[in-house]
């Protein structure tokens, strides 16, 4: 822990203020919470007060209550950042009360540190405040100091004691009654009267200001915050509609019910249903450095950018969904199909639905708009609002703390990005309550403007969530949804068929494509070409009436698109139309210009449909599949319909490894057969093995000519010694196994070559014949015979130096065959004797031969498999009492009841998510903390303490503290409603700043429940309570009274808190805490003065060190054990019986416990005795 030091010796101010930090008591609450209640109903109906009438225009935007401020009681937010701290008081008479009110304002607004005071005083206050003192604050503010009242020469006098410019601090000081008691309400009238044009129903009204006024004063014990979007809020618990008209809460309700509508749905392509956003997929964010794109080498970053990030869970992953929430100003950096646009769609419903205006928009029509001479704000405001009904005077009505303005691809800004971006951070800086988020692809992210703003990266979706997520996506395009069909074992089952699992399940794109396929067909394709044709099937649906022409253009030219952008990624968006419509100009009989047009077309309806996007790169804008397989897929559909580019630089070149797979499940596959058998015949290696792979497999289609002909050529080149023959032999088994009649009469004439290499290859061959005619003994007889003509060098030798095994492997396939082919009575025998001296043991071999006889039904163990009465015992794992999952739940459940304590049940619309409680959690360190700490919870410890923590920590976070209490009452009905659940899984995860310690040392903090938190049960409470006196200035007095009372961690906390506070003084009073007690866990002490300059103290020290080597807290012992030994490393003596008797007295205590080796302590002890001799000289 550390704090700011200070030199406060006492905390006057703090002791002097009422209990709470300020919350009024008796009569006085009731009056203070009338007068938030009328400032409520002001920022409803979006009027000024006119209680700084010809001072500032003081149309309030949002109230704090107990602000801790200046004023205390109520802080009133005004536009352009201003603020107005009022001081409410009833019955005030000219006295200390009033002096200390004035006096804190205008004290306040000399310093520069307040903008506006007003002294707010009920009519029943004396008449000398109310009518003369008010008065003379004007007359004062005006520059006058002539024929003032005595009371108010008495201010003028104080004043300039003070040495505070009385024209410049009464000028924005007022004092003004508010007529809010229940024989005098004019001004709660009047409030009324406001809210009857709030409320579309009249009958509303009393209701209305009843809510307000009972929730002011649960506000003023929480120290909550009400703006005009939790004003709303607060109404519509209550079913209280909003009327239409021109005032702020009309406006945000038309604009919020808009943003609502217009993004409840999301898209999947393939179907044409708009998916309600209950059915999205979860998106997670993770926190990154700021890095600006490489512009100088756009290979490598379009390279990163078709990169997919394995998700892997992370404390510092993140719920998209709250993105903004707490840090105000946000990139997100997404890659390709990963759903950034998706994203901000559901942000700007989760906001709307929170009461947030919402402003979104593309940056790429904002910067059209700024280039046509517009400004942001009004580019920005004519674009999100279109359509909306809302006009931009309207929405300029609302206070900007507010708003969330979410703004979509800003590497779309082409050549205008750094200026909209440099736009975008000043008008950031010039509102500071507004939060922007701003996606972007990483390619084409080159500007430094932004760097300032927290970043994240989209992350893909969870592997091991992929059968979930597509269940999901499942029942989302199901127009017959039903809930008793089992869409996660669907979905399991498709996964497992097709062979681009690994792909889907880490792509959003691929898993919405996926679930319109099998809604579509009810199956996945099995196999890559399979799959991704009929993916593109999906897009490829043009608008109803489309000639054919246009339809096979279309195809043509994304074909061809993916073709040059495989041969060339950083083509031009111009030179690719250009190559394009050169190769498309003559196949439909049409000048360039006319094919420069329909290719034109036909990318901007693939761009359309989501199959390619444009990226930026520097200047220039390139042009990029969503995602690379599609790419690959239509360069292999162009390659064959151009066949003539089938060459064999394609063929060595790793960028189309993809392509040419697909082009031979495509039609290739025999151009493809002869291009390999060329390279062969040129010395080329593996050629000839890639060619046989072609062979005998479903899908690929090859001539019985060209396959017969590979076959023969394939037996002819290993007859002639070719230096692959083994590796050639093996793929030829494996073509045996998909179609033996191509290999089977070649292998069988050659079974009793002269050669037995031949010979073993041949053999290798026919085994995998289909029902080979060949009984056990002459299959043995045929392995023994081959046995000795293997390769002599030892197998692992022969890997070490990276030869080929493949004879190897053909001899195995001969002993499987071999041992197939055995009765059953004979199996054993011949696996478990006659094969084990052969060096063909192998692990893959072995396991393929144990499973062979498990099938069989014969009792053999896996020899790498510890056997069950041989492993160790299972130790039950079954707790004895509560465990983890009861314990976070009874740990989360009081820390939210402690939060709400006293709020009234849920309203008829609970909160449904739980993000300031869960920021609480997260900012406080509670997921941090051990699991052990979770159940010092269950003794249900005090609470009250608990509370005033959580409202500092709430205060001096950028949480929303009256969203926070009510979120906490939801929470605790959320955990009963779902037994079955932990926290964690109801808890969205959020993306919170630290806390602002340092800003405690300014604020009025009633430290007497924080002191007692120091004394917790839970150690999270206890560390907490620590950090935050650290920063409240704390007395001589406070200090000693803790250190009396604390030990263990506590008595740790209270030692860190002496060295902040009263350094100098920190040694003396520990010694003397140790003097008074010296018993339980003082561990801590021991430790904090091993190595402090002790002067005169050192002699009390000692003796009470060597005095605690007997405790009954090991640890106590322990750490006065340290203490002595440093003292003697410092070449210092020491009285040997006290430490021998010590010794002797834990050697005691580990013989009762018959510790079979010395505990710790014995042996410290030990050391020190012989050391504490050697310098004593015996």
């Amino acid at each position: 822990m550390s704090g700011k030091g200070n030199t406060h010796k006492t905390s006057g101010s703090v002791a002097a203020k009422k209990t709470g930090g300020g919350k009024a008591t008796a009569g006085g609450v009731n009056y203070q919470a009338t007068v938030t209640a009328i400032v409520a109903a002001y920022i409803l109906r979006g009027t000024p007060l006119g209680w700084l009438e010809g001072v500032v225009k003081d149309r309030p935007h949002a109230l704090w209550a107990e602000s801790e401020g200046p004023g205390d009681d109520i802080r009133i937010e005004l536009e352009n950042n201003q603020v107005i701290e009022i001081q409410v008081k009833k019955g005030l008479k000219c006295g200390p009360k009033l002096w200390a009110s004035l006096e804190a304002m205008a004290s306040a607004i000399h310093r520069g540190e307040l903008h506006f005071g007003v002294l707010a005083v009920a009519p029943d206050s004396s008449e000398p405040i109310r009518l003369k003192l008010a008065a003379d604050v004007k007359k004062l503010g005006q520059g006058r100091t002539d024929k003032l009242s005595a009371i108010g020469q008495q201010w003028l006098n104080r004043l300039r004691a003070l040495n505070i410019a009385p024209d410049q601090a009464c000028h924005r000081l007022r004092i003004h009654i508010v007529h809010g008691l229940d024989a005098q309400n004019a001004d709660i009238k009047l409030a009324k009267k406001l809210l009857l044009d709030v409320c579309a129903n009249e009958q509303d009204v009393q209701k209305a200001w009843s809510v307000l006024f009972q929730h002011a004063a649960n506000l003023m014990q929480h120290g909550g915050r009400w703006d005009l979007r939790e004003l709303m809020r607060l109404l519509a618990s209550q079913d209280i509609l909003i009327a239409q008209g021109d005032f702020p809460s009309a406006t945000m309700g038309r604009l919020t019910r808009w943003v609502v509508s217009t993004n409840a749905h999301f898209a999947i392509a393939g179907t044409r249903r708009r998916i309600p956003l209950e059915h999205l997929l979860a998106m997670k964010v993770k926190a990154i450095a700021f890095e600006a794109e490489d512009a100088t080498d756009a290979l490598a970053a379009l390279a990163r950018y078709h990169t997919t990030e394995q998700y892997t869970f992370d404390l510092k992953h993140f719920d998209s969904t709250w993105i903004g929430r707490f840090r105000k100003l946000a990139v997100v950096v997404a890659g390709p199909g990963l759903g950034k646009s998706t994203m901000m769609v559901e942000l700007a419903h989760q906001y709307a639905l929170d009461g947030y205006i919402v402003l979104s928009a593309s940056l790429k029509a904002i910067a059209t708009t700024m280039q046509q001479g517009a400004t942001l704000s009004d580019a920005l405001m004519g674009i999100a609002l279109d359509g909306s009904g809302v006009t931009p005077t309207e929405l300029l009505k609302t206070a900007p703390s507010n708003w969330i303005i979410l703004l979509d691809a800003l590497d779309e800004c082409g050549k205008a990005q750094e200026d909209v971006a440099r736009q975008l951070a000043r008008f950031a800086a010039g509102h500071p309550q507004v939060r922007m988020v701003v996606t972007t692809r990483p390619i084409g992210y080159d500007t430094v403007e932004l760097e300032g703003w927290v970043h994240y990266r989209l992350l893909p979706p969870a592997s091991d969530r992929g059968a979930a997520n597509l269940a999901r996506l499942l029942r989302a395009v199901d127009p017959m949804a039903s809930a008793q069909t089992d869409y996660e074992q669907i979905a399991r089952k498709e996964l497992e068929r097709t062979s681009a699992h690994k792909a889907i399940v880490a792509s959003p794109l691929l898993l919405g494509m996926a679930a319109s396929l099998i809604q579509r067909d009810q199956v996945l394709p099995a196999t890559h070409p399979q799959l991704y044709s009929h993916l593109i099937d999906l897009f490829n649906a043009l608008p109803k009436g489309k000639p054919e022409r246009e339809i096979d253009t279309a195809s043509f030219v994304l074909h061809m698109t993916g073709w040059e952008l495989i041969r060339e990624p950083l083509l031009t968006f111009e030179q690719l139309i250009q190559t394009c419509a050169d190769a498309l100009s003559p196949l439909i009989d049409k000048p360039r210009f006319a094919a420069r047009q329909q290719v034109r077309e036909a990318l901007a309806h693939w761009e359309q449909v989501g199959l390619i996007e444009p990226i930026s790169h520097a200047s220039d804008t390139l042009l990029t599949f969503t995602h690379k397989t599609f790419a690959e897929f239509s360069a292999a559909c162009f390659l064959v319909e151009c066949p003539q580019h089938l060459t064999v630089d394609l063929l060595e070149g790793s960028a189309w490894r993809e392509t040419i797979v697909f082009a031979t499940w495509l039609g290739l596959a025999d151009k493809l057969i002869a291009l390999r058998r060329s390279l062969h015949q040129n010395g080329a290696s593996t050629q000839l093995q890639a060619a046989l792979a072609l062979l005998g497999r479903g899908g690929i289609t090859v001539s019985r000519s060209c396959a017969q002909d590979l076959v023969q050529y394939a037996f002819d080149v290993m007859e002639k010694g070719d230096k692959e023959r083994f590796s050639i032999a093996v793929a030829l088994s494996d073509l045996a196994i998909r179609d033996a009649s191509l290999v089977a009469p070649q292998a069988a004439a050659r079974l009793t070559a002269e050669d037995p290499q031949l010979r073993l290859m041949a053999w290798g061959v026919i085994v995998h014949c289909t029902a080979p005619d060949y009984d056990a003994s002459a299959l043995t007889s045929v392995f023994w015979g081959l046995l000795p003509h293997r390769n002599a060098i030892p197998a692992p030798q022969r890997i070490l130096q990276k030869d080929d095994l493949s004879d190897l492997e053909l001899l195995e396939r001969i002993a499987m065959a071999a041992l197939k082919a055995q009765p059953l009575e004979h199996l054993q025998h011949f696996a478990e004797v006659e094969l084990e001296d052969t060096g063909l043991m192998t692990v893959g071999f072995r396991l393929q031969m144990v499973e062979y006889l498990q099938a069989q039904g014969l009792d053999v163990k896996n020899p790498w498999l510890v056997e069950e009465d041989k492993a160790t015992p299972h130790v039950t794992l079954t707790p004895l009492g509560p465990g983890w999952r009861d314990a976070s739940r009874i740990a989360t459940y009081l820390i939210a009841e402690a939060i709400s304590n006293g709020l009234p049940p849920c309203d008829s619309r609970p909160r449904q998510s739980f993000p300031n409680y869960a920021g609480l959690l997260r900012v406080s360190g509670f997921d941090k903390c051990p699991v052990s700490d979770l159940f010092n919870w269950m003794s249900r410890p005090d609470l009250t303490t608990v509370s005033s923590l959580m409202q500092v920590i709430a205060r001096i976070a950028p949480l929303d503290a009256t969203a926070l209490v009510h979120e906490a009452k939801a929470f605790m009905a959320c955990l009963d409603a779902n037994p079955e659940h932990t926290p964690f899984e109801l808890l969205p995860s959020v993306d919170v700043p630290p806390p602002d310690w340092e800003s405690l040392e300014k604020r009025l903090i009633d430290r007497s429940n924080i002191k007692r938190a120091l004394f917790h049960d839970s150690n999270w409470v206890v560390s907490l309570a620590a950090q935050a006196l650290l920063y409240i200035p704390m007395d001589e007095g406070e200090l000693t009274e803790l250190l009396e009372q604390a030990t263990g961690l506590s008595l740790d906390c209270t030692i860190a808190l002496l060295h902040q506070h009263a350094p100098t003084q920190a040694t003396s009073m520990m010694i003397k805490r140790l003097e008074k007690d010296p018993y339980g866990n003082v561990s801590g002490l021991f430790e904090s003065l091993t190595g402090a300059d002790l002067g005169q103290d050192s002699t009390t020290l000692l003796r009470l060190a060597t005095q605690c080597l007997t405790s009954s807290h090991e640890a106590s012992a322990l750490a006065a054990a340290g203490l002595l030994q440093q003292w003697i490393e410092a070449g210092n003596t020491l009285e040997m019986a006290p430490l021998a008797r010590a010794r002797a007295h834990w050697q005691a205590v580990d013989m009762k416990q018959s510790a079979f080796i010395p505990s710790e302590i014995a042996f410290v002890l030990g050391e020190l005795c012989e050391k504490a001799s050697v310098v004593a000289g015996t």
